[in-house]
């Protein structure tokens, strides 16, 4: 019996802590209007549970803009023209263990663009008690479709 309470604390425990890494703001609930003479961009992360304790920060023209969480996503609303998109680590303590992600794109005054952060596991080893884990990261521009059916489980980064 002790043992089962245990394991059930354990199990709480490992809930709480996990489900602190995930976006915790509002829920999406439609699309921003884009301001005059501005275009707008979205970047969500669908969940995963690989790398899903990371936080990676969403760089824009090389300026800190946002954290992304596990199951979220950011809005931003641009002057139109090309601009860099940056997802990678500030700190150690974000956890990030990928490169910098860097994509670019061209934006037009009036439109909106959806940008898809995926990470995929790969592999994963073991070497005496030594785990490895692998896996890849990129930036994937979507259609609105796409971005609304993606958008509608998850919640705001910022």
């Amino acid at each position: 019996m002790r043992l089962f309470k245990l394991r059930v604390l354990f199990l709480i425990i490992c809930t709480l802590i996990f489900s602190g890494c995930s976006a915790s703001g509002e829920r999406f609930n439609g699309f921003e209007n884009t301001a005059l003479n501005k275009s707008s961009l979205y970047i969500y992360r669908p969940s995963k549970f690989f790398q899903g304790g990371t936080w990676p920060t969403v760089f824009i023209d090389g300026q800190e803009k946002f954290s992304l969480k596990n199951s979220g996503y950011v809005f931003s609303q641009l002057e139109p023209g090309e601009h860099e998109i940056k997802i990678g680590s500030t700190s150690f303590l974000d956890n990030w263990i990928f490169g910098d992600v860097v994509g670019n794109i061209d934006t037009e005054k009036g439109k909106t663009y959806y940008l898809r952060f995926d990470i995929e596991f790969q592999d994963a080893s073991s070497m005496g008690t030594v785990m490895s884990f692998s896996g890849a990261a990129g930036l994937i521009e979507v259609n609105k479709a796409q971005a609304e059916s993606d958008l509608k489980i998850l919640n705001s980064s910022m």
